[in-house]
């Protein structure tokens, strides 16, 4: 048998993940068989494909990215240039853009136009088409703008609805004003939308990364983009970055400080989830006559006329805002409570600033009591005035907030309604929203929603007697910081801001700062739940300004999509199995020895993949094992795995680890006999001890004879 030796070194080397910036893409579809797929985009957020069989996933690397940039054209007022690239992986096979206003073209590279759309003609790389947008638009025709269509089947897709919502304060008097406007100088406009198909080979999902920007001076959120000399003021708080864009030729009331801590104090008090990463304003000149005092577009894009002030019961930057955090969809019957929530929680959250009194909180709300509002109802747009959600809505939205603290000793608002509004992921039903009221304030409270939605009568404003008994004792007001969160186990021992991919057998550790802001003692929780069903639970109750630090702590035994949820927010948290390891090199630091000779060989083995990855593996000399170790990974890992083998039989060897060799020569000069010698012919242990007696024996004759 062979002697091989074996010394065993593990030494790590961290290799740092840098993830790629996207845009909005379209969400994940389905990934049956078939040998190629098509993809088609409605709007922008919907995607199905059908995928081949091959075993290799798609990466970030081989999707479609869209870039608009946008030009001013000083010599075309009324318009912008906008420039369409695309960026196509290689498995893209057809492409097709449909523009939803189908918008001037001025040039195509690597498009055709056919029957209201542009088809790729397969072979250019990045093909481009340059479009002359109309921009002028009055808020009749800038708030819808749907370009969705059917989806054919084996196909993926994305497109954008986008809609706009307005604050009142010129919406009901002057319809005739500008909602976006181009002047030459600058520009205020949606950036434009496009719904794209597309088609590909290979298996995985191709997905659309959709980014816009501002040739030159100007600055986008994404959905709605100014155009123009400017300066930004940012803030950060509670989760979100704030962006205030503020245009040369704008003239602010407030000053932009003033109204970026205006924005993060509201969104503090607006405990209703739904908060985007980053909202965009733009502070819009008053050079032009505008249609609304303010639009919000696309989700978290907005504009406000520059000279809005803060102390207003219609307070057009949290009007705004408010929409922002507004996830959730209508339907008919729904519709009014995407002006009337707007419209009362701007002047709730106003007045709970001390930025007005009461009575410029009750003079507004008390409008949706009289003529022309109050025989409107609310469930049938057609009997509507133009101002019947904001007024008559935003009363009713707001009898429901203060019927609801009656009713629940003020341990719930109608946040929690909106909050529950906002976890409905289909369009939000009349029986729906009442649900949601009985459910956080009892049958009297929905009854009362029931009558005044779709009645034609309004309720009376509350007097300021009846305020300060709902309103006087501050509610609970149960907020939660940033959570951070430790994930532990044998593939890793680290703190992350967002919840990675998990693997069975690690630990997740979760730390939420929690107080209550409110008046009066209210509860916390933090949840894991699948399914439904509670994992893990931790929670308790907090006295008025009391604080504490809590912990959810569980380690995952299955699979699966959990869900982990504190007050409004909620986090996806995925567990999967680990990947597998691969060897990526081996190498050895010398290839030729004498026998005896000892040789250091070197396998790499790395995780590329965005979860740990374990793998054991064999150091095989000539297909016989001689060590064998196991590794686990982080995502993203590399590691090297040193084994010391000495050889002694002559030849070459072949050492393998996974699938990767690395030969060693023994060289027969000077080698020590591995075999034992042929026996010599006579010369046994028996033979050389008799030869050893007769030649004593002669020698002590000698002796003797000398002697006599």
């Amino acid at each position: 048998m062979r002697s091989v030796a074996s010394l065993f070194v593990i030494s790590l080397l961290l290799v740092s993940a840098v993830g790629p910036v996207a845009g909005v893409a379209a969400p994940d579809g389905s990934v049956p068989s078939a040998s190629a797929a098509t993809g088609t985009a409605p709007a922008e957020h919907q995607q199905s494909s059908t995928a081949a069989t091959a075993a290799v996933d798609t990466t970030a690397q081989s999707d479609i990215v869209r870039d608009v940039t946008l030009h001013l054209t000083p010599d075309d007022s009324g318009h912008v240039r906008a420039v369409v690239t695309y960026r196509l992986p290689d498995s893209m096979t057809a492409l097709r853009v449909y523009p939803s206003d189908l918008p001037e073209l001025q040039s195509a590279d690597g498009f055709s136009r056919e029957s209201g759309h542009y088809a790729w003609d397969g072979t250019t790389e990045s093909p481009r088409l340059v479009f002359r947008v109309p921009v002028n638009r009055s808020l009749e025709t800038s708030r819808s703008i749907d370009g969705a269509r059917d989806t054919p089947a084996n196909s993926a897709a994305a497109g954008t609805v986008a809609t706009a919502t307005a604050a009142t304060a010129r919406t009901t008097a002057a319809r005739s004003g500008f909602s976006f406007v181009d002047t030459g100088s600058w520009a205020i406009v949606p950036v434009p939308q496009f719904r794209t198909e597309w088609e590909w080979r290979g298996s995985g999902t191709v997905r659309l990364d959709r980014r816009a920007s501002v040739a030159g001076s100007g600055a986008t959120g994404g959905e709605m983009a100014y155009l123009g000399e400017y300066t930004e003021y940012t803030a950060s708080g509670n989760g979100q970055h704030f962006r205030l864009v503020v245009p040369t030729p704008a003239s602010m009331r407030e000053s932009p400080d003033a109204v970026l801590r205006a924005l993060v104090n509201a969104s503090a008090m607006l405990r209703v989830g739904a908060r985007d990463e980053t909202v965009f304003f733009v502070a819009a000149p008053t050079s032009v006559q505008w249609g609304p005092a303010g639009l919000e577009y696309g989700g978290s894009d907005a504009w406000v006329s520059a000279d809005s002030p803060l102390a207003s019961a219609s307070n057009v930057w949290f009007h705004e805002y408010v929409h922002t955090r507004q996830a959730y969809r209508t339907t008919t019957q729904t519709k009014w409570t995407t002006e009337a929530i707007a419209e009362y929680y701007s002047a709730f959250l106003t007045l709970r600033q001390d930025r007005i009194g009461f009575d410029a909180f009750r003079d507004l709300l008390a409008r949706g009591s009289h003529s022309p509002y109050a025989g409107d109802v609310l469930v049938d747009p057609s009997t509507w005035d133009a101002g019947t959600p904001y007024y008559k809505g935003g009363l009713v939205f707001g009898g429901i907030d203060r019927r609801t603290r009656l009713a629940t000793g003020s341990r719930h608002t109608a946040m929690d309604v909106f909050a529950q509004l906002n976890r409905d992921t289909d369009r939000v039903t009349a029986d729906e929203f009442y649900t949601a009221v009985g459910d956080v304030a009892g049958p009297e409270v929905r009854e009362f929603a029931v009558r005044y939605t779709q009645q034609p009568e309004a309720p009376r404003m509350w007097s300021y007697a009846e305020h300060r008994e709902a309103f006087g004792e501050t509610p609970p007001r149960i907020e939660y910081g940033d959570a951070t969160y430790r994930v532990t186990g044998d593939y890793r021992n680290a703190t992350v801001d967002t919840v990675p991919t998990l693997v069975v057998g690690e630990t997740l550790r979760v730390t939420v700062p929690v107080k209550n802001t409110g008046g009066t003692t209210g509860e916390y929780e933090v949840t894991l739940g699948r399914n439904e069903s509670v994992v893990a639970q931790t929670g308790g109750t907090l006295a008025p300004s009391e604080r504490k630090t809590v912990t959810l702590t569980h380690t995952f035994a299955q699979t699966g999509e959990y869900t982990l949820w504190f007050g409004a927010e909620r986090h996806a948290v995925a567990v999967k199995s680990p990947l597998p390891a691969n060897v990526t090199g081996l190498s050895a630091n010398r290839t030729t020895v004498e026998p005896g000779g000892a040789v250091e060989v070197v396998a790499t083995v790395a995780n590329p993949g965005d979860r740990p990855a374990s793998g054991t593996f064999a150091v095989r000399v000539d297909g016989e094992v001689r060590a064998e170790w196991t590794t686990k990974l982080a995502a993203n890992e590399t590691a090297t795995h040193r084994t010391t083998l000495v050889f002694e039989v002559p030849g070459e060897h072949v050492v393998r680890v996974g699938n990767r060799t690395v030969t060693v020569t023994v060289e027969g000069g000077g080698a020590v006999p591995t075999e034992t010698p042929l026996p010599v012919p006579g010369f046994g242990v028996p033979a050389v001890l008799g030869a050893f007696v007769a030649v004593l024996a002669v020698l002590l004759a000698r002796v003797g004879g000398r002697r006599t």
